[in-house]
């Protein structure tokens, strides 16, 4: 029994998995990776989703003053047992995402930050670019990359991005 709500635990354990399947974009991802996990992970990084929810639930009111944002940020983080600092980084993650899977901690692929194809087609254009006769600038190199992410719809690499690759394959 969950000594909060009165409620039976196998009720609010099917909680979680109904905010994933309506919040998320990619639900069945999000199951693989709860099936990977250990319950105080899982446990956790529900706690602080819902403490993120909750405060944009009290504070959505334009009514509410600056003051009592911040009195109700002191007490959720409180509650939750974590610093009004790590309270705020919560509510960035919240605010973007609208899932818990923000909170969820990253696998080995979620550190990249650029698109798999995107990098196909990175080295594809240095390589392109590489074995030309003529010689391409970095700049229009780039605006070729760019233009082949937009055609297919991608987020185009960041200059700093396409940079990095072409000193790396330099090496």
């Amino acid at each position: 029994m969950n000594q909060r709500t009165n409620t039976p635990e196998a009720e609010t354990m099917e909680e979680p998995f109904v905010a994933l399947h309506t919040e998320s974009l990619d639900a069945r991802r999000l199951l693989d990776l709860l099936d990977q996990l250990n319950e105080t992970t899982v446990a956790k990084a529900w706690m602080q989703f819902m403490v993120a929810r909750a405060y944009f639930a009290l504070t959505d009111n334009r009514n509410v003053s600056r003051a009592d944002k911040t009195r109700i940020l002191k007490m959720l983080a409180r509650s939750a047992g974590i610093s009004t600092t790590r309270l705020h980084a919560l509510l960035n993650q919240y605010f973007y995402a609208r899932s818990i899977d923000a909170f969820l901690p990253m696998t080995e692929n979620d550190g990249r930050r650029v698109d798999p194809r995107v990098e196909e087609i990175i080295a594809e254009e240095i390589e392109r670019a590489q074995g030309a006769p003529q010689p391409q600038t970095r700049v229009a190199l780039m605006a070729q990359i760019r233009q082949r992410c937009q055609e297919e719809g991608l987020n185009p690499p960041a200059r700093n991005t396409i940079l990095m690759r072409i000193r790396l394959s330099l090496l």
